[in-house]
Parts: structure tokens; C-alpha cells; sequence
């Protein structure tokens, strides 16, 4: 149990790092888009929609 309580804080501290160093990244100029945006084009309507990963299996 003690090293699954070190593994949780240990990636909850690493993930709030990630965070502030992207933030910071995207204040400053340096960070174009998050990768979320990157990722997922602008076209793709979403779920329940006819592009990728949409309702209708369409890929």
C-alpha cells in the first residue's frame, strides 16, 4: 500500500509540473496550441457526427 500511496503522489506531482510548464509555455509564446487542439482536427465534428470517431463508425 506504501508504494502505490509514493506512486499516486509521485504522479500527482509530476503531472502538476507538466501543467505549469505548459501553462507557462503558452503564456510566453513558446507553446503554439496544447496538444489536445493538435490532435484533434478543427473539422471533426464530435461525437454524433460523420467525421472521425463519429456515431456512424466512419473513420
Amino acid at each position: 500500500m506504501r508504494r502505490f500511496s509514493a506512486g499516486v503522489v509521485g504522479g500527482l506531482l509530476a503531472t502538476g509540473a507538466m501543467s505549469v510548464v505548459m501553462l507557462a509555455g503558452g503564456r510566453i509564446g513558446l507553446l503554439g496550441e496544447q496538444p489536445p487542439q493538435r490532435i484533434i482536427p478543427r473539422e471533426d465534428p464530435g461525437p454524433g457526427g460523420t467525421g472521425c470517431g463519429g456515431a456512424d463508425g466512419t473513420h
